[in-house]
């Protein structure tokens, strides 16, 4: 499904382009309760946590919450902004990374769940909470992602506790009469091949058996969206029958069935956004290459320049030029500032407004204010209602951390 596709040459982007300006981001809430509700009716009993690392723009992590999904935290802050927005401690998990013992003390405090990914981080947790539940991350050995860069498991990766110290971080818990109730693993970013997530997912309900007081096996996240030509949509219907089915073969010590939990944030706001950008300028090169240099850039929209992602670009404008191949590029002064390198677009001319696709995750929560150039407002469209939700700060707004 493409809505967003037609909500954009339904022409509303002219409007809210004349009130806020370019660069900014287009939000469908729409689209944003449909992949909620795919997900919920592809694992219907599953616990699901969003992960707002994705994106945390409140309005949006709302949203979401009113669709029953709790929220994956990996920084205190992180978890503040989830109880602001009316998620109470017990929906909370805090997967943490190289947490200071600042992080743990807030975890605790904030009384949220909590899931070790390192021998040390379980060490530290039982010597303050003895007695207490955990969830711990195991890395499986088994990654799949789109880049290199995304793999959150694996012989390279930083995350988890591996196969090989599984026994050491029970008898750590063990000593401190601390109960791991809860099984973690991630596989890595936007994987849309089903199969070593079904694989990395045998293993953990193999493992599980090691751990008598788990009850619940979480898969975490990572499903993938189609952002390239030639990518076919994940099929998250077929995979929750596969994998309830793999899930449903082992049982608890006790005889119970194993629960679920996810950790979805791409899928669930990838396709929701875009970002609408002016062309200011047409170039063409000493070999004749043709530039097209817009009032966008890294800044707002790392993924192509960090890890050669492919955003789908429509010609707002001109949507039925004559197609040619063009660089498109940003306004940023580094050489790596480019959304887009031989892309065929429909031929953009100075003055044409872009619209550069499926940015809802790792879009702007991963933005910058580079060069001075702010992070672009938010525009959440919902049927007919739309609404504000991010505004352009100011150059004094961007000095006040300064005390300037």
């Amino acid at each position: 499904m493409r809505i967003l596709d037609d909500q954009l040459t339904t022409g509303i982007w002219r409007d809210i382009v004349a009130e806020h300006g370019t660069p900014l981001v287009i939000v469908d809430a729409a689209i944003i309760r449909e992949r909620c509700r795919a997900l919920r009716n592809a694992f219907p009993d599953a616990r699901l946590y969003f992960a707002p690392k994705a994106n945390y723009n409140p309005w949006i992590l709302r949203e979401i919450v009113g669709e029953g999904y709790g929220i994956d935290a990996v920084s205190p802050l992180e978890i503040e902004l989830a109880l602001n927005v009316g998620v109470p401690p017990q929906d909370i998990v805090y997967v943490e990374n190289n947490m200071s013992p600042e992080d743990l003390d807030f975890a605790i405090e904030a009384d949220v769940r909590l899931v070790a990914g390192s021998l040390g981080a379980l060490s530290r947790y039982c010597a303050r909470q003895p007695g207490t539940e955990i969830g711990i991350r195991i890395n499986g050995d088994i990654g799949s992602a789109e880049h290199e860069y995304t793999y959150t498991a694996g012989p390279k990766s930083k995350f988890g506790i591996h196969l090989s110290q599984l026994a050491e971080a029970r008898a750590i818990a063990a000593e401190a009469g601390v109960r791991i109730v809860s099984l973690q693993q991630h596989i890595g970013s936007n994987w849309l091949d089903p199969e070593p997530f079904l694989a990395a997912a045998t293993g953990l309900c193999e493992r599980a058996a090691d751990f008598p007081d788990a009850a619940t096996l979480d898969f975490g996240g990572g499903f993938g969206v189609p952002y390239k030509p030639g990518d076919h949509p994940l099929d998250v219907a077929a995979l929750g029958t596969a994998l309830t089915a793999l899930v449903g073969r082992y049982r608890r010590p006790n005889g119970e069935p194993y629960g679920m939990a996810f950790e979805p944030g791409r899928y669930i706001v990838a396709e929701s956004s875009a970002i609408i950008t002016r062309v200011n300028e047409r170039k063409v090169g000493g070999s004749g290459r043709v530039f097209i240099g817009t009032d966008t850039g890294f800044n707002h929209l790392i993924r192509p320049a960090l890890y050669g992602s492919q955003h789908r670009i429509l010609n707002l404008s001109s949507p039925e030029a004559t197609v040619e191949t063009v660089d498109v590029c940003g306004n940023l002064c580094e050489d790596s500032d480019y959304l887009a390198r031989e892309r065929p677009l429909p031929e953009p001319d100075e003055g044409d407004y872009l619209a550069i696709m499926d940015v809802g995750a790792y879009g702007l929560s991963q933005a910058s204010d580079y060069n001075l150039r702010p992070i672009p407002p938010e525009v959440m469209i919902d049927g007919d209602d739309v609404r504000l939700i991010r505004r352009r700060r100011s150059f004094g707004e961007l000095m006040n951390q300064f005390d300037f």
